[in-house]
């Protein structure tokens, strides 16, 4: 092994400084960036955490809006219905039908919602080069 001149150690050192400005100015920005990351992540980890209590809560009026239907419709099927009977099967179809289609409207934004959420996961799951 040879032994470096002082006029190489200086050229050596002064890569090495231009290298660590450089890297220096580099750590700034991603502090920074990170930063803002971290105050999306708890953003998001809210969303997340709202999307999970919507997709119960719309699990549990689903069945709700499957059981008045199945009522009505054994109504129909099991008794033939006076005619002030079938005034209220009318009225629980008319309700029914609004309900169903608060419930579409509430199925289309949370389906959306998911996409958004599990295609931003799969993007951060499958980062290049994490494991390097």
């Amino acid at each position: 092994m040879t032994m470096a001149t002082a006029s190489e150690i200086q050229i050596d050192h002064k890569h090495w400084l231009r290298d660590i400005e450089r890297w220096s100015s580099y750590l700034r920005v991603w502090q920074n960036q990170i930063h803002e990351v971290k105050h999306e992540y708890r953003r998001i980890l809210k969303m997340v955490e709202q999307q999970a209590d919507d997709l119960e809560e719309f699990s549990e009026t689903l069945g709700s809006h499957r059981n008045r239907l199945i009522v009505d419709e054994r109504a129909m099927v099991e008794h033939h219905q006076p005619v002030e009977r079938d005034a209220k099967l009318a009225e629980s179809h008319e309700d029914n039908a609004s309900r169903h289609e608060d419930l579409y409207k509430t199925h289309e934004r949370l389906k959306q919602l998911q996409h958004t959420l599990t295609a931003g996961l799969a993007l951060l799951k499958h980062e290049p080069f994490r494991g390097e």
